[in-house]
């Protein structure tokens, strides 16, 4: 492990890492604009972040007793917190922001939430987006849409107050970590482009504290048929990276689009939208320092994270599953690994590149379609070049496809693909890595074995095993002739 940690520290300095409902709730923003008194946006849920927004109105739900409500927890809570006002859910956030708090680091489970967001009227949503916007917004379970309007106001709110407390001044050492927590809610911000993008952009997670968390979907995940995460390894940071990420899966995105019209559908039509794919640039748990590389823990908490985003997309898609797919890159493929051989979370493939090393020993042992885990590895990557997490996703033992990474030419093109070197070049666009990648994403991973794969293209076929473990996945007439051809 010191010699793990050495190379990981040389990478640092060599290499580097950054290469690679309601209207948007506008009234919850302009109300933020109007809080004079805030002076810090490190209360999340709670605390002095609502008292203007209760100030002076009046509460319209019957007496409550906050203590007595905070004896609930999880979709009990939300149940009475959905039968309140939003000036009398704003008082209790205030009081006990530790409960709501609690509802994002240890959420109820996404198919309890999906039920009881489908049982309150719109006007109890609305309160809740409007009044607590930071959980409703990070609430697997709770539709795309509006955990996107919920968490863009959540944004905007929190850059209102940290700009006015830097305004401020708090002193040199709080104003210096204000600044950067402003900086980084700013690079989110950033990474949600303008509006009118395409595909179009979405906030589906945000935690805005230091060093935050973000997810930004590009595509629609309520109707795509295929969904791809892009899960971050070692050294990535939502200050540092979150733009970077989010363009390194819009290339992503664009290549699956491309390759998508060349598949012959069943009808003879190649024709195809961005409706048709969502892409997620996800940086949804805190990845190691050079500091905390050596340990297993943040792995352990990002297998969480996937876990729970995953458990989302099945709870909102219900019975209209889309084909899931996590692209894994270093770290993210050692969390990945602990996700999906916990019995419960599975997906449709798995694509492995730059990984340290992964805690099953056989590609069997994780919860993914038959024969849809792959792995790439690319010269001069210094992170290949031993199993410091447990075992070689990449030796023969392990059972998984490998990922063609060293360039040659298209088989549908004629175009030549690029090489991909260093840690950080598995996703360069024009790429025969990230053309692969998007092949595996489009549940057209036999195409990505060179002369054999252009044969299956031209006959519309795809791989429709099953998963390893027993999983019950309902698809829409769609998508299950988009796989069989």
């Amino acid at each position: 492990m010191p010699r793990f940690i050495a190379i990981v520290a040389t990478l640092v300095v060599l290499v580097g890492v950054t290469g690679v409902f309601v209207e948007h709730i506008s009234t919850s923003a302009s109300t933020a604009e109007r809080e004079g008194t805030q002076n810090s946006a490190s209360s999340g849920f709670g605390g002095s972040r609502y008292n203007a927004v209760v100030q002076g109105l009046p509460t319209l739900s019957a007496p409550v007793d906050f203590d007595r409500l905070a004896d609930s927890s999880g979709v009990e809570l939300l149940r009475q917190l959905g039968e309140l006002d939003q000036v009398s859910i704003g008082r209790f956030a205030d009081a006990h922001p530790e409960k709501l708090s609690a509802l994002v680091a240890l959420p109820p489970l996404a198919h309890d939430v999906a039920g009881w967001w489908s049982e309150i009227g719109a006007e109890p949503r609305r309160a809740l987006v409007l009044a607590v916007p930071g959980v409703i917004g990070n609430l697997q379970g709770v539709p795309y849409e509006v955990r996107d309007a919920a968490n863009r106001s959540y944004l905007k709110s929190s850059i209102v107050m940290l700009e006015r407390a830097v305004a401020e001044g708090a002193g040199r050492a709080a104003d210096v970590a204000l600044q950067a927590q402003l900086r980084m809610l700013r690079q989110i911000e950033l990474a949600l482009g303008d509006r009118g993008t395409v595909p179009a952009r979405s906030l589906i997670a945000v935690d805005i504290e230091w060093p935050g968390r973000a997810a930004v979907a590009l595509g629609d995940l309520s109707t795509a048929d295929f969904v791809s995460y892009l899960v971050p390894g070692m050294f990535f940071t939502v200050d540092g990276q979150i733009v970077d990420w989010t363009t390194t899966a819009q290339a992503l995105h664009s290549e699956e689009l491309t390759l998508l019209g060349s598949i012959r559908q069943p009808d003879g039509s190649a024709s195809v939208t961005h409706s048709s794919i969502a892409t997620v640039a996800w940086m949804g748990y805190e990845t190691p320092t050079v500091f905390t590389v050596g340990e297993l823990a943040l792995a352990n908490e990002g297998a969480d994270r996937i876990a729970q985003a995953i458990g989302g997309l099945r709870a909102v898609r219900a019975g209209d599953q889309p084909f899931v797919t996590l692209i894994t890159h270093s770290y993210g493929s050692t969390a990945a690994s602990i996700a999906l051989s916990d019995g419960v979370t599975a997906v449709d493939a798995l694509a492995i590149v730059g990984s340290p090393g992964v805690v099953v020993a056989s590609a069997s042992d994780l919860a993914v379609r038959a024969g849809n885990v792959f792995v790439g590895e690319a010269s001069w990557d210094p992170v290949v070049l031993g199993t410091f997490y447990g075992h070689d996703p990449a030796g023969e033992a392990f059972g998984a496809r490998p990922i063609g990474v060293t360039g040659g030419t298209d088989d549908l093109t004629g175009i030549a693909l690029a090489a991909s070197t260093g840690h950080n070049g598995y996703f360069v666009p024009g790429s025969e890595c990230l053309r692969n990648l998007a092949l595996i994403s489009l549940g057209s991973g036999d195409l990505v074995m060179g002369d054999a794969g252009a044969a299956v293209l031209a006959s519309g076929q795809s791989n429709t095993q099953t998963f390893a473990q027993p999983q019950t996945i309902v698809r829409s007439p769609r998508i299950v002739s988009l796989l069989r051809g």
